[in-house]
């Protein structure tokens, strides 16, 4: 009785794994948004227009010196 039990849920875990699974396949492909870059602040830090507005952005992961620092003017090229 408990092994029946046991691969019936095992049977039913299975099914419920296959339908999620599928179930973003059929998911339409979003674009990913693009912009234009108005200029370089420093190395790690850029601003671009989202919406005809400037909006600074700062790369994440990035580590550049900040202006003032050593190298600082080199990061901005």
């Amino acid at each position: 009785m408990k092994r029946e039990m046991r691969r019936s849920s095992l049977a039913a875990a299975f099914c419920a794994l296959l339908a999620s699974w599928n179930a973003g396949c059929n998911a339409p492909r979003m674009r990913a948004p693009s912009y234009r870059v108005v200029r370089i602040l420093d190395g790690d830090t850029i601003e671009v227009l989202m919406d005809r507005r400037p909006v600074c952005v700062r790369l994440q992961g990035v580590d550049c010196p900040e202006r003032g620092q050593a190298f600082g003017t080199a990061a901005r090229r």
